[in-house]
């Protein structure tokens, strides 16, 4: 269970990955509004595009909230949300140039955090199998 959690953070992270990344690349290419572009560049199901969408419906709905602010709740449990909270600062004003600047940056924040975890998730994926088929061999012993 323990790998498969770690499998499922480094899938995650990767993910963000590729949604900034077509983030950025929106948000450079066309003159469309910030709920505009989170809603193209979140076209999967997973929790980052699941993010993204819903502040793209929050924030029409309040306005005057600060993007940093809105995108709190939405990212409280996840280890990337500091690096994320940042980016939706510089999100929140500026020149396209430097929204887009947050956005890299945040990227490859994020990326170095797929690599730390993808080397941890195969230490840990490989120790957890070997533990689960030495307890197995154990047991075996113990009923014969």
């Amino acid at each position: 269970r323990h790998a498969a959690a770690l499998r499922a953070d480094v899938l995650r992270l990767a993910r963000w990955t590729q949604v900034l990344d077509q983030l950025a690349l929106i948000l450079s290419e066309s003159a469309m509004p910030l709920t505009e572009a989170f809603k193209q560049a979140a076209s999967g199901h997973q929790a980052p595009d699941k993010i993204l969408k819903a502040l793209a419906q929050e924030l029409p709905a309040h306005p005057l909230t600060p993007l940093a602010a809105a995108s709190g709740p939405l990212l409280a449990d996840l280890p990337e949300s500091a690096v994320l909270q940042r980016m939706f600062t510089g999100l929140g004003h500026g020149t396209l140039d430097s929204r887009v600047l947050a956005i890299r940056h945040a990227k490859d924040e994020i990326a170095l955090m797929v690599q730390a975890a993808q080397t941890r998730s195969d230490k840990d994926a490989r120790l957890s199998q070997t533990l689960g088929l030495t307890g197995g061999i154990c047991l075996f012993i113990l009923l014969i």
